[in-house]
């Protein structure tokens, strides 16, 4: 129904009667007749309206419910943006989605992917509640069916300005705690450890449950810190977290000589609680009967520094004191 030429109608005599109780004359299957056609057709001009949408952080699914059907397949995600408020000082663009309805249909439902959904728990100003997860869009958005189920006639829905940005009329949470924890990098030069997850963690870590040990059965030396200092590596993820050593620590393994010295006697365990996401769900504990190995390995390679020195002419006794812990038995008074 897209020209009077091709827009047909068909009825039963029960469709109407006169005022006499008289029934229409049927319209039934057959050829169709120059005398059927539409004498006149008004086409769609209206463009769609987002009636509202929800969210699923924890599944990463949108849904879309529209006024009228809309053509699904032409969905153009890079045009919709998350943002905390109207008038948004937070938001993030989709680059890109998993297409859950592919067929034309007032509610269209989409996953979002990995690197998106990482991106938005990222950011924790938005998308945490219901408050705070609104949504803006351009035109070039969806399109409707247009006449006849699509192509020509077909409209692109109105833009929602940032000032117009839309609240979402539910919001699940993220509820799921980080499942895969890595031991990402042990580097004894420098005094860090790095740990990543699948998704955004948490820069409240309590080191204190966390576990240096050099092996995964009753023989192991191991030692547990007494604390240290935690940043994020790429702050627009927060998928990896770096832990800066205390200098005790870092004595106190470097002492160990059976203790990250090299990738085979570097693992780490950790208590239940000591790490979580952004949403505020607990990894569970790494126990150390199944420890993680240390993905990267960077062993102690700067040479330690004499800072000062004593000397005692009445005893004959010097002590040296080294920036780094030193092999006592490697002393050589003669160079």
């Amino acid at each position: 129904c897209r020209q009077e030429t091709s827009c047909f109608v068909r009825f039963t005599s029960h469709f109407v009667e006169d005022v006499k109780g008289n029934p229409v004359t049927a319209v039934e299957g057959g050829v169709f007749v120059v005398s059927e056609y539409a004498e006149n057709i008004d086409p769609d001009t209206s463009p769609p309206v987002l009636e509202s949408f929800t969210l699923d952080l924890d599944s990463s699914v949108i849904q879309l419910y529209f006024d009228e059907v809309v053509d699904s397949a032409s969905l153009d995600e890079t045009h919709l943006t998350f943002q905390e408020k109207v008038n948004r000082t937070v938001s993030y663009t989709l680059t890109n989605i998993e297409r859950i309805t592919i067929d034309p249909a007032t509610l269209v439902e989409a996953r979002l992917v990995d690197a998106d959904s990482v991106a938005i728990k990222a950011l924790t100003d938005l998308a945490t509640s219901v408050e705070n997860t609104y949504i803006s869009f351009g035109s070039m958005l969806i399109r409707d069916v247009g006449a006849a189920g699509g192509g020509d006639g077909q409209n692109f829905i109105a833009e929602v300005l940032d000032s117009e940005a839309i609240r979402a009329s539910d919001f699940d949470p993220d509820t799921t705690p980080p499942q895969t924890i890595i031991f990402t990098e042990l580097d004894i030069d420098s005094g860090f450890l790095r740990i990543s997850a699948e998704e955004p963690l948490s820069a409240d870590v309590v080191t204190e449950n966390i576990t240096l040990q050099s092996r995964i059965d009753n023989d192991m030396v191991k030692h547990t810190l007494a604390g240290g200092t935690v940043t994020y590596l790429d702050i627009s993820t927060r998928r990896q977290i770096r832990l800066q050593l205390t200098d005790p620590d870092f004595q106190a393994i470097k002492l160990l000589t059976e203790l990250g010295s090299s990738p085979s006697n570097s693992f780490l365990s950790m208590e239940y609680g000591t790490l979580g996401d952004v949403s505020g769900n607990l990894a569970g504990a790494v126990l150390t009967s199944d420890a993680l190995p240390v993905v990267d390995f960077t062993p102690d390679s700067t040479p330690p520094e004499l800072t000062s020195f004593d000397l005692d002419m009445n005893s004959g006794i010097i002590r040296a004191t080294f920036n780094d812990i030193v092999d006592s038995d490697s002393l050589q008074a003669t160079r």
